[in-house]
């Protein structure tokens, strides 16, 4: 169940493929990132509509793993450290920006 988007971080636009299929804090990362292109065309999301799709993957995520509903906690938790670490992935990855 992977997911790309055009996304809108402090550094520049990025495309992310979301790949994260568990809730375990302690898996970090669970995406795929490089930075956006002019080729790149779409609607360019906020990192705050980027987490509430990411919130809505990890809901889905959670369902199909366990078969029940995730917690609120759970899924704030989880969806603002996969922004965090994107947003640290744009950091470590700035020398590399076209």
């Amino acid at each position: 169940m992977a997911l790309e988007h055009l996304v809108r971080t402090p550094l520049g636009e990025v495309v992310v493929r979301l790949e994260r299929n568990t809730l375990e804090l302690e898996q970090r990362g669970g995406f795929e990132a490089r930075w956006a292109k002019l080729s790149d065309q779409g609607e360019c999301l906020s990192l705050e509509a980027y987490r509430q799709i990411v919130k809505t993957h990890l809901a889905e995520v959670y369902q199909q793993n366990r078969g029940q509903q995730a917690g609120a906690i759970i899924l704030n938790l989880a969806s603002h450290q996969l922004i965090d670490d994107l947003v640290a992935w744009t950091k470590l990855n700035s020398h590399q920006k076209i």
